[in-house]
């Protein structure tokens, strides 16, 4: 852990500025919910794979893209229990299915969408691999009873998720701060 502790927060600029303590904190909410979310476990393996997948967007998920790619080629190094790397892809182009098994985020995608005859002006919500992701993650962060944070570009979607997000699980507590002088959340933080 020190090995990828010091490669996130003394070799990378993470998106936010985060401590050791927060990081891990944060591992282990997700990996408590993720376990009490998933009734069929099958064994250690099952395990370390659910809290390598919760160390892979707790700390890994704060990084720039660029430093994304450094962080999984360090966990390929050090960890045997990630996705087999025949595409040499990153290891935050996987998730792990409710068997424990390491599938691609593309296959949660689907490949046809069906549009009738509806108005289709300011209702159009295509789904991609980051907002599959981010929607999946909002669940967690409800389940586990702690806050997420969205940030992107006008248009990027956040809205829409949140909309989405709260029929579907029902009224819940959201703050909102509206930000719009700056391009990067790095900016927003001291």
């Amino acid at each position: 852990m020190d090995e990828i502790c010091n490669y996130v927060l003394k070799e990378c600029k993470p998106l936010l500025h985060v401590t050791e303590e927060s990081l891990f904190s944060s591992c282990l909410s997700l990996l408590n919910a993720m376990l009490n979310e998933n009734t069929n476990i099958g064994g250690e393996m099952h395990i370390e794979r659910l809290f390598l997948y919760c160390l892979i967007w707790t700390f890994g998920g704060i990084l720039v893209q660029s430093d994304q790619k450094g962080f999984s080629d360090l966990l390929y190094k050090l960890v045997s229990a990630l996705p087999d790397d025949d595409l040499k892809s990153s290891v935050f182009e996987y998730y792990l299915d409710e068997s424990g098994e390491w599938d691609l985020w593309t296959q949660r995608i689907s490949d046809n969408i069906f549009m009738d005859n509806m108005d289709l002006l300011g209702n159009v919500f295509v789904d991609t691999i980051d907002s599959i992701r981010c929607r999946i993650f909002l669940e967690f962060s409800k389940l586990a009873n702690k806050n997420a944070i969205l940030f992107g570009p006008n248009g990027s979607g956040k809205t829409k998720l949140l909309q989405d997000f709260v029929d579907d699980f029902g009224k819940c507590l959201i703050y909102i701060c509206l930000l719009y002088t700056s391009p990067s959340p790095r900016d927003y933080c001291a």
